[in-house]
């Protein structure tokens, strides 16, 4: 995610102005030999020259690099100075003047590894984050990134790889030669958009859609699927990515978030049964005959406004019949109509009623569950996620018979608005 911080007002000259000439690329740059940091094959490097370290350069960011030799030799610290110390003393050794007033500084986001980072911005649209890495040998190297603002995100996930590898040599060392645990490092999910990657309970687009996966979260790949027509689904940790659903399992379509680590060497998980999730059966409101004072729902920090609502199908439905793939349908090929006015929503007891279907709310989360009966007596599946009191998304999961007789299940999402 972009960090937002205080425009940096000193004067830079000594990295930001000067633009290295890469040559050629290198694996592995010179630095002191007691110290260790690999380049992806795609990466270059060149010294600094006449100032201190290296310049690292890839696609998007460039990288100042000193090592901990190289720093001592500008920053004298004792083993009592605070890390807080080293980095404002290290960036007033390597640059003009020191970190303006009020910057902050915060703690590095990098698993496995401690420092200090500040962002910042500059005159030339670019965005940077300077950062003191605390080696296994208790020493400290700098690592400065930065990059054009249209394409600087968050380089503490983006180069977490070759931050992890900025180390003394002896544990870079230990750490190859000890035997791995696996083949190579978990596959985790991640996304810095909120509300896009969405969680099913089932692997296909016709299983219902519960959640989103978080963003700013590395999520754990439990296992994989592959659909009939190829594609392949993520079984995820469900307590990383949804602790609050009432899903018993969660997936995502591969390739709806970004990547970490070795996912090509998921093992194979097992599609659950295409079923309802777990609802509560239609029966009146609690209090019988409509005659009750309305009470408040279980916990959670929406209460939908009672009224007149209408409800939106997508045009779109995904389905499956048994022995099929996914496939998608007109809606209006299931339903008569795609809006449905006539839906009345009260306050009740654990949840709402909606035109007399009782919705039981999942509890700590604004979503309900039950079903809901149609004006020909079918009953679909209803799931209501509501973002506020008077507009709500959900998903219905309908079972039909085919013209051929054959049973299938769709599911279609929709907009409840008050």
């Amino acid at each position: 995610m972009l960090r937002r911080s205080t425009k940096l007002v000193l004067l830079l000259c000594l990295v930001f102005a000067f633009v290295p000439s890469i040559v050629t690329a290198q694996a592995e740059v010179p630095i002191d030999p007691a110290y260790n940091i690999t380049l992806p094959d795609d990466w270059n490097w060149e010294y600094a020259t006449p100032y201190a370290g290296f310049f690292l350069s890839g696609d998007d960011y460039t990288v100042y690099l000193v090592d901990p030799a190289e720093l001592r030799a500008v920053v004298r610290y004792t083993t009592k100075a605070t890390m807080e110390e080293v980095f404002r003393d290290a960036f007033a050794a390597l640059y003009d003047g020191g970190l303006p007033p009020g910057a902050r500084i915060e703690d590095l986001n990098v698993p496995g590894r401690e420092g200090l980072v500040w962002s910042y911005t500059m005159d030339d649209n670019q965005v940077g984050l300077f950062m003191l890495i605390l080696m296994s040998d208790e020493s400290y190297g700098v690592f400065d990134a930065y990059a054009d603002a249209d394409v600087f995100d968050d380089p503490e996930r983006e180069l977490r790889d070759l931050i992890l590898s900025f180390d003394n040599a002896e544990s870079v060392e230990t750490a190859v030669q000890a035997p791995a645990a696996d083949s190579g490092e978990p596959c985790r999910v991640f996304t810095d958009q909120e509300r896009t990657v969405a969680l099913r309970v089932g692997p296909g687009e016709n299983r219902t859609s519960v959640a989103f996966l978080p963003a700013g979260t590395e999520v754990d790949v439990t296992g994989i699927n592959v659909s009939d027509d190829g594609t392949e689904w993520f079984q995820l940790d469900k307590a990383q990515a949804a602790p609050q659903s009432a899903a018993s399992e969660l997936w995502m379509r591969r390739g709806d978030a970004e990547e970490i680590g070795d996912c090509d060497s998921v093992g194979d998980a097992a599609a659950p049964p295409v079923i309802p999730i777990a609802v509560q059966p239609p029966t009146p409101a609690p209090g019988g005959g409509g005659g009750s004072e309305p009470q408040p729902p279980a916990t959670g920090s929406v209460t939908p406004q009672t009224g007149r609502w209408t409800m939106t199908l997508d045009s779109v439905l995904n389905a499956s019949c048994r022995g099929t793939q996914n496939f998608r349908l007109n809606t209006n090929e299931i339903y008569f109509a795609l809006e449905w006015y006539d839906n009345f929503v009260t306050i009740v007891n654990g949840g709402i009623s909606i035109s007399g279907d009782f919705f039981a709310r999942v509890p700590g989360t604004n979503t309900f569950n039950g079903s809901f009966t149609y004006d020909d007596g079918t009953n679909d599946q209803v799931q209501f996620n509501f973002s506020s009191p008077t507009l709500a998304r959900g998903t219905i999961i309908t079972n039909f018979t085919a013209d051929d007789g054959t049973p299938c299940s769709g599911t279609v999402g929709f907009t409840f608005s008050h």
